[in-house]
């Protein structure tokens, strides 16, 4: 960032910084992207991930929710942030983000909720 490099920009995968912090739970830079460079909570990837599809770590989605991630995104294949930590049994990350505003309804391109995908 002290060269340059926009907050937003991306790598050969098409992940920006926020994405890499997001899914490797660090909350720290995750923190000093957000809160002092402005980073984009809502970037997608190209095949439409966004940082709040990553973490395990609730400090991040509470974080990511914080700067005004998009509870209810949608990747390329229908799946939301909340069918991640559904199929993989992670109660508390599904209570933060239920309480924020995580719709059960949506449908991924299998035709299934977050419910049904558990």
């Amino acid at each position: 960032l002290a060269a340059g490099i926009s907050v937003n920009a991306r790598d050969e995968n098409g992940f920006t910084m926020i994405m890499v912090a997001a899914l490797n739970d660090f909350h720290n830079a995750a923190k000093i992207l957000l809160e002092q460079h402005g980073a984009d909570p809502n970037v997608a990837d190209r095949d439409g991930y966004r940082p709040l599809h990553f973490p395990a770590d609730a400090r991040i989605v509470e974080l990511l929710l914080k700067h005004g991630a998009d509870v209810n995104a949608q990747n390329n294949t229908g799946e939301t942030p909340l069918m991640i930590p559904f199929r993989f049994g992670n109660v508390e990350l599904v209570r933060i983000l239920l309480r924020n505003g995580a719709s059960l309804s949506p449908r991924n391109d299998e035709g299934l909720t977050a419910l049904e995908r558990a």
